[in-house]
């Protein structure tokens, strides 16, 4: 409400013929633009946690498939059950 106010007396002394905002439009844009903002910046954050697991998981997969098959190399006659880390 102050700020409306402050918004009107401004409007009142202001010689130019600048046209502002009314307050509850301009403040309105304000927030959605704001959470759209934040929504982008979340659903970024949620994709690069999702392709960072996923990438870790690939990298630990191909670790153990890499440590399995080092073990097949260095024991050839064992059996494959033996052999899985």
């Amino acid at each position: 409400m102050i700020i409306s106010q402050n918004l009107q007396r401004y409007n009142s002394n202001c010689r130019s013929s600048v046209k502002v905002l009314q307050p509850d439009v301009s403040f309105q844009a304000l927030y959605v633009a704001e959470h759209t903002a934040r929504t982008a910046v979340e659903t970024r954050a949620s994709m690069q946690r999702h392709i960072s697991l996923h990438d870790q998981t690939v990298r630990e997969k191909n670790i153990r498939d890499a440590a399995a098959e080092a073990l097949r190399d260095r024991h050839p006659t064992a059996r494959k059950d033996d052999l899985e880390v």
